[in-house]
């Protein structure tokens, strides 16, 4: 019985012993992580705060990485931002130095005095209200561009622009008997030249503005809009004659293009000097580079709209039927506007820089007899 008595303390014993060593084993190891923590750098705080921040937004739920998402959206803002200013002050410098940057500061500074995105929304206005009935005519009366409906709107609208996408809505209503070709040809043609008419008006009321100079009324109206109908005719006419040179070869692809450019700033710059009102010391020197813009912006314009707007037709017309179609060729008017605009303020800014403006104040009877 003692001996057992014995026994049983030395097994309690060898517990107790090992008990406290076990816990004293993670004491040691923990003041060795804190011992040696990096110096401080401020790029490399950064850098792990950015792989901290994407860490977080892999593993995290949607409710989590929004804030982050949202946080880096910000932060890419300000510096984008902070870069254009920049950049802009850098020009800004460089404007006493640069005759070209100075005349581009110049021209976007008149551009917002004049109001430029204001006229040019008055004039697209005014252009898609054109387009309807031309295009009306040309397809219900006179069956020129029946087929639309089964080509592609990037066909269309590489063979007549944004005219031909337009004619895409108007091919399914082709055909009728002749008395109805005939009216609708009245009411078209009708149609047609009052809204000729107001486009005319319009780009004379911006052109008045933007020189700061008298409209004069408007001499044989009716000859000045059967000129403007007949440009347009032209014009269409000219992008089937590029189209047939591009596919050629490279060399007639080349011409194609310098006539696509030089063509119609002719035209602008016949306009400008014949309909346009403007200074009368103004001579075709001084419209040059606003024809040139007007030439090479209708180019990029026309590659604009085979690429982006003929592909913005599809997709809005199949959800949104004809209204999507009339959305995509109103933001098409605004950018011809735009462009319009663009030449003017251009010519009138760089005229400006070497002569005195005149200090004259359009009345409203002149608007409304331009």
């Amino acid at each position: 019985m003692s001996a057992a008595k014995k026994k049983t303390p030395t097994k309690q014993a060898a517990p107790t012993k090992k008990a406290p060593s076990t816990k004293k084993a993670p004491t040691k190891k923990a003041p060795t992580k804190k011992a040696t923590p990096p110096p401080p750098d401020d790029t490399e705080t950064i850098d792990a705060t950015v792989v901290d921040v994407g860490t977080a937004a892999v593993g995290a739920t949607p409710e989590e990485s929004e804030p982050s998402r949202i946080a880096r959206a910000k932060a890419l803002a300000e510096k984008l931002k902070a870069r254009g200013l920049d950049e802009y002050d850098h020009l800004q410098e460089r404007r006493e130095t640069s005759r070209t940057i100075d005349s581009v500061f110049t021209a976007a500074e008149y551009d917002e005095e004049v109001g430029g995105g204001i006229l040019a929304a008055a004039v697209a206005f005014r252009l898609f209200l054109f387009m309807v009935p031309f295009v009306f005519v040309l397809v219900v009366v006179f069956g020129i561009g029946a087929d639309a409906a089964g080509e592609s709107s990037r066909s269309l609208a590489s063979s007549a622009g944004a005219i031909g996408l337009l004619a895409k809505s108007f091919a399914s209503v082709t055909g009728g008997s002749l008395w109805e070709r005939l009216v609708a040809f009245v009411v078209g043609s009708f149609a047609l030249f009052l809204t000729t008419r107001s486009a005319l008006k319009v780009l004379r009321v911006a052109s008045g503005l933007i020189w700061d100079v008298p409209i004069p009324k408007l001499e044989r109206p009716a000859r000045a809009t059967g000129i403007f109908i007949a440009v347009i005719i032209g014009a269409l006419g000219l992008i089937q004659i590029i189209g047939v040179l591009d596919g050629i070869s490279l060399i007639a692809g080349l011409i194609a293009t310098a006539l696509f450019i030089l063509v119609p700033a002719g035209l602008w710059l016949l306009f400008s000097l014949r309909a346009f009102p403007h200074p009368e010391e103004a001579g075709w020197k001084a419209m040059v580079p606003g024809a040139l813009l007007v030439g090479v912006g209708l180019q990029l314009l026309h590659i604009f709209t085979v690429l982006w707007i003929a592909r913005q037709v599809d997709s809005k017309s199949d959800t949104y039927g004809a209204i999507g179609i009339a959305l995509a060729l109103l933001f098409w008017a605004y950018l011809t506007g735009r462009i319009f605009m663009a030449g003017m303020v251009l010519n009138a800014a760089h005229w400006y820089r070497s002569h005195d403006r005149p200090d004259s104040e359009l009345q409203p009877d002149e608007i409304l007899d331009a």
